[in-house]
């Protein structure tokens, strides 16, 4: 073979690879499950973060946010003030999902990890990150961001925490 077919081959081969292994969830009104709503300027936008492999919600706590009609609002932040809060539990590498369930996304997340003397910025492969693999209390941040159709202009942002166990035990 020619080395201009095989080099079309190894494309077609790796394009097809890299959409099958989109790790996207996508929310929309026309994915045929459910209806999502529009985001309001009335209400905070809360996502919804989900351990893939138990399918259990893990529950978050809102934190600074500056959102329509609500203005902004400041609040501790870190791993402040969930010292009390008992976190989910999750096997080690179990995927996470941080998806906010609008019909309207986010154009932008960050995801970090808070640690004793400061953060860590997490990768997330789309919508999904991997929970450590060692035994352990962990503190997450995530921060969303929305802005006008042609990127100009926020039109709004939300922060939340929680908390994750990591253990290798029976849950």
């Amino acid at each position: 073979m020619s080395k201009v077919l095989t080099s079309a081959i190894l494309f077609i081969v790796i394009a097809v690879l890299l959409n099958g292994c989109d790790r996207t969830r996508t929310l929309s009104a026309d994915s045929g499950k459910t209806a999502y709503p529009s985001v309001t300027d009335d209400k905070v936008p809360t996502p919804i973060i989900t351990a893939e492999g138990s399918g259990d919600e893990i529950p978050s706590e809102q934190r600074s946010y500056c959102w329509g009609k609500l203005g902004c609002a400041d609040y501790i932040g870190g791993m402040q003030g969930m010292e009390e809060t008992p976190p989910a539990l999750i096997r080690p590498g179990e995927q996470i999902s941080v998806v906010f369930p609008y019909q309207q996304q986010p154009v932008q997340m960050n995801l970090v990890r808070f640690t004793g003397d400061g953060q860590t910025q997490i990768a997330m492969i789309g919508n999904f990150f991997t929970a450590p693999l060692e035994d352990g209390v962990y503190y997450y941040g995530v921060s969303a961001f929305w802005k006008t159709e042609d990127g100009l202009y926020s039109t709004g942002d939300t922060s939340c925490v929680f908390k994750i166990r990591v253990t290798s035990g029976n849950h």
